[in-house]
């Protein structure tokens, strides 16, 4: 969802920017550990 409200995102951990670009990027291939991490937690639509 977040994808179509916004095609742009950043990533904070501890408010620290950790990642930022296209959401569809980073939650296809997320460079930072906690973007990793955050997109793995996501539950999975079948």
């Amino acid at each position: 969802l977040a994808r179509k409200a916004a095609p742009r995102g950043i990533v904070l951990h501890r408010g620290v920017l950790v990642e930022e670009g296209l959401c569809r990027d980073f939650l296809a291939a997320p460079k930072h550990p906690y973007t990793r991490a955050l997109v793995a937690a996501l539950p999975r639509l079948t």
